[in-house]
């Protein structure tokens, strides 16, 4: 899975969206425009993600030394503050994130690593000028609280941070897409390095002021009392590694037992209700404490701090997740699955499903509810062994949880509002039952319209019980499909049916796409790939220009509106990429094709 993917999955949309590029309903006074007015003669940018502010008589480096300010969600505002009236006062070009909301976004548990924690960009205007803004801030700031930046050298122990990097958009293609871009001494772009690693260029010398700071990072510190040997996962909140125990071999005792090391970054990481990394892990370790001895629940030891990160070790279960194992020996991917091939995976994955079944009754006896069940959550070993990891959001059985809560589609559904933690368990599980005959859960997240024909359909296919479908019709609350009478008639009237269908598929995804625009934005008009934020919201590759091309091919008629936003948007800021797919040539052509030669004359 590209994970670029999920720091666009913002909570209350059905789209791809930008990280901050609307507020949740009620979030006005997260607003920190309204905190940082626009100086008078000062320049003012927001593109979604940022809020910019340059003196007006001042032109940004394309590169240099930058610093970044990190803050938590409480912070934030005094951070703010400071770090205002210092570049305000100093004439000091920076951007800050918009809002509270965006900060949360930035940071949460899929967030992009590299972008985690930055909250405020400082532009130095030379390596003076850089030595001054952190001898300035750095007493000014002791004490405040934020994400360790990833990307960065961090500058003592506040929250200053410093990276060697572009101050305006220039690109380059790597790896076959465009990333943002440096420039070497000889002219050539270069990718930015945005590792999650301190990074500088070959070509570039550190400044005295940043020396001292380097040498306190290389220094070191305490050893890892564990051996990595495998890193198994990265998330914003921390990564997950397979280990050894060094006390065991360094003993002479040998080799210790493998376990699963589970790190958390303070102050990253944050969920829906701002809780960082650390506040998850100990709840998990309370949580797996209470489960001490529940077979299908790996032990847990004592959780450690080392560098400022928790850690708490796991015992290390073998097996893979459902969704591997379901991808391995699912008989309906082929279509030349034998009869007796459907049956073995039947029994199969019915056994599973008890066995789950069968260790979160042993869960719940304890007072635990799992309330995030679902197959990635769900370990298999190669007797089909189960195993339940991931307790970070476990709660009380009998506790109230929120509808919505867990993997798309395994959450309660609104009208489960009052559910129980135990009630949240049992509904996903249904849905574990019917997702191992027909892995397309996630769609139920948007529509439970066809819930009853899935189940319909899977228990005739894979000839399970009759009891089966009328279990899982109960605990999910659908009805069964109705009958329909008769066959569908022969020769041209099944054709014309089937061009009526493929008219109607056609009209009702041309209407969608009306009632997705948002002409109201300047980013983009039509939601759609993530890439229309990092490349172009009007490219015809994945912006307005190939959707406008897209409809009039379908016969759908002129659409003013439309053509004016991309219109507005092209003299607001014209295109500065070549090329057809993401670049000017593709708008240009789009255009043309509309009848708006002169238009796409002046893009070329």
């Amino acid at each position: 899975m590209d994970r670029r993917y999920l720091r666009y999955c913002v909570d209350g949309s059905l789209f791809y969206d930008a990280p901050g590029a609307r507020s949740a309903p009620g979030e006005s006074d997260g607003d920190f425009t309204r905190a940082v007015t626009r100086p008078a003669g000062w320049r003012e940018s927001c593109d979604g993600a940022w809020r910019g502010l340059v003196p007006g008589d001042a032109a940004l480096r394309e590169q240099g030394w930058k610093v970044h300010v990190s803050a938590t969600l409480e912070s934030a505002e005094r951070v703010l503050d400071v770090v205002a009236a210092f570049c305000v006062g100093t004439g000091t070009a920076f951007k800050h994130l918009p809002s509270r909301r965006a900060l949360l976004i930035r940071n949460a548990k899929y967030a992009d690593r590299s972008g985690s924690g930055k909250f405020m960009t400082i532009y130095s205007r030379d390596d003076d000028h850089l030595a001054d803004i952190l001898a300035q801030l750095e007493p000014r700031l002791a004490g405040e609280l934020g994400p360790y930046i990833l990307t960065d050298l961090r500058i003592g122990d506040g929250p200053l941070y410093v990276r060697y990097g572009g101050f305006v958009p220039r690109w380059v293609q790597h790896d076959g897409r465009p990333v943002p871009a440096i420039r070497r001494p000889d002219g050539t772009l270069t990718a930015d390095p945005r590792a999650p690693r301190f990074q500088v260029p070959e070509w570039v010398d550190l400044p005295a002021c940043l020396v001292p700071h380097q040498r306190a990072r290389q220094s070191g510190g305490s050893r890892l009392p564990y051996e990595i040997t495998a890193a198994v996962h990265f998330s914003n909140g921390g990564g997950i590694y397979r280990g050894r125990s060094r006390a065991t071999s360094e003993h002479g005792d040998g080799p210790g037992p493998e376990v699963i090391l589970k790190e958390a970054r303070p102050h990253a990481g944050l969920d829906g209700a701002g809780r960082d990394a650390v506040s998850r892990l100990e709840h998990e370790h309370g949580i797996l404490r209470r489960l001490a001895g529940v077979a299908a629940v790996p032990s847990v030891g004592e959780p450690f701090t080392l560098a400022g990160h928790r850690f708490l070790p796991q015992q290390s279960v073998p097996g893979s997740t459902l969704n591997r194992w379901v991808a391995r020996h699912y008989p309906l991917s082929a279509g030349d699955a034998s009869p007796e091939e459907v049956r073995t995976y039947a029994t199969r994955a019915s056994a599973l499903a008890q066995r789950v079944a069968t260790a979160l009754e042993e869960i719940h006896a304890r007072g635990v509810a799992m309330i995030d069940l679902h197959p990635g959550n769900i370990l298999v070993d190669e007797d089909d062994r189960i195993a339940l990891i991931d307790f970070e959001v476990a709660g009380e059985v009998d506790a109230v949880v929120d509808v919505g809560m867990g993997a798309p589609g395994f959450g309660l559904p609104p009208e489960r509002a009052g559910a129980t933690g135990r009630e949240a368990d049992l509904y996903a599980l249904a849905v574990l039952r019917l997702w191992l005959f027909h892995p397309t859960a996630s769609v139920l997240s948007i529509s439970r319209v066809p819930l009853a024909g899935w189940i319909d359909h899977v228990a005739r296919r894979f000839a399970l019980p009759s009891t089966w479908a009328t279990d899982l019709r109960a605990r999910l609350g659908v009805a069964p499909v109705a009958s329909s009478s008769g066959s569908a008639p022969a020769g041209s009237a099944s054709a014309v049916r089937e061009d009526d269908t493929l008219a109607r598929l056609c009209s009702g995804l041309v209407a969608g796409i009306h009632a997705a625009a948002t002409p109201d934005r300047t980013d983009r008009l039509f939601p759609g790939d993530i890439r229309q934020f990092d490349v172009d919201g009007r490219c015809f590759g994945y912006g307005a220009a190939g959707v406008l091309h897209a409809l009039r091919l379908a016969g759908d008629g002129p659409s003013p509106g439309y053509e004016q936003w991309l219109l507005e948007s092209l003299d607001r800021e014209p295109c500065g990429r070549t090329g057809f797919w993401e670049g000017a040539h593709g708008i240009a052509w789009a255009l043309d094709g509309l009848g708006l030669t002169e238009a796409a004359d002046r893009v070329l």
